[in-house]
C-alpha cells in the first residue's frame, strides 16, 4: 500500500477508462470512484470495488472509502431486523438458505439465554423481559449484516476477478455475438482475445486449434475443423451448426 501519498489522488490519475480496462468495473462504476459519487451503487458494490482496486493497484483507499461509507450511512433506509433476517425480498435472493438457518439459530441461542436458568424444572418461566430481547436482537443484528456483507463481497470481487480468453495456437479467425445485445463482430489473429467473461456470447471459429483460458480453467482443442461455442454463467460448451444457427436467429452467421 501507499504511505506517502493518497490513493484516491493516484486513483483520479489513472481515470475511470483505464481502471474499467484494468480491473473489468462497469463504466458508469469508475466514473463514480474517481468522483466520489457513489449514488449508482450500493454498498456491497461499493466495498467489494474498494477491495479490487486496493488489490490491483497496491493503494491505500481509506480517504474514498470514509467517504463512501458515511454516504451509505447518511443514506441508509430504516428497516427492521425481522425484514434482514428473516424476509427473502427479490432484489436480494441470493441470501442463501444457509445463513438464513444460522441466524435463527444463533437468534435462538441468545433468546434462551435471557430465559430462567432453571429449565431443567417441569414449569418453565416462559415470560422473557422484552428489555432483554430487545438487547440481543441489537446486538446480533450488526453481525449478520456485516457477515452478508462480506460474503455478497466476496461473490463480487471473484465475479469481476473472472476471465474469459481465446488462445489460438496459430493464426485464427472468430466471428463473436453479443446474445445480449446482438452485435457481431469479427477478429482474425494469433495472440489473444479477451471477451467479457459475465457477458452471454455464441463464437463460430476458423478452425479448432485453439485454446480457451476461463477463470484461469485452460480448456483446449486442436482440430482444423471449424468450432462452434456458447458462453453463458461462466461456462463454454461445444454446439453444433444447427443450434449456432438456431441461437443466431436463423443465420449461419
Amino acid at each position: 500500500m501507499e504511505n506517502n501519498r493518497d490513493g484516491y489522488e493516484r486513483l483520479k490519475e489513472i481515470g475511470s477508462q483505464k481502471i474499467h480496462e484494468d480491473t473489468h468495473i462497469p463504466k458508469e462504476h469508475t466514473r463514480g470512484l474517481v468522483a466520489s459519487s457513489f449514488s449508482n451503487m450500493n454498498k456491497i458494490q461499493f466495498l467489494g470495488f474498494i477491495s479490487i482496486l486496493e488489490r490491483e493497484y497496491s493503494m491505500n483507499l481509506d480517504t474514498l472509502k470514509a467517504k463512501g461509507l458515511e454516504y451509505f450511512e447518511d443514506n441508509m433506509k430504516e428497516f427492521t431486523i425481522a425484514k434482514k433476517v428473516f424476509i427473502a425480498s427479490k432484489k436480494k435472493k441470493n441470501y442463501t438458505k444457509y445463513y438464513l438457518l444460522a441466524a435463527l439459530v444463533i437468534f435462538g441461542v441468545l433468546i434462551i439465554s435471557t430465559m430462567d436458568t432453571s429449565v431443567a424444572s417441569k414449569s418453565i418461566d416462559t415470560k422473557v423481559d422484552n428489555i432483554s430481547i430487545n438487547n440481543a436482537t441489537q446486538t446480533i443484528a450488526p453481525r449478520i449484516e456485516q457477515v452478508m456483507l462480506d460474503e455478497e463481497a466476496k461473490r463480487e470481487e471473484k465475479r469481476l476477478a473472472a476471465t474469459f480468453k481465446i488462445l489460438p495456437k496459430t493464426l485464427l479467425w472468430v466471428g463473436y455475438i453479443n446474445l445480449n445485445t446482438g452485435e457481431k463482430k469479427q477478429k482474425t489473429f494469433d495472440d489473444e482475445l479477451a471477451l467479457d467473461p459475465n457477458g452471454h456470447w455464441l463464437l463460430t471459429l476458423g478452425h479448432g486449434n485453439v485454446d480457451f483460458d476461463i477463470s484461469g480453467e485452460l480448456k483446449q482443442y486442436q482440430t482444423s475443423r471449424n468450432l462452434r461455442f456458447v458462453y453463458k454463467d461462466g461456462k463454454l460448451r461445444k454446439i453444433r451448426s444447427a443450434e449456432f444457427t438456431r441461437l443466431n436467429k436463423g443465420e449461419k452467421w
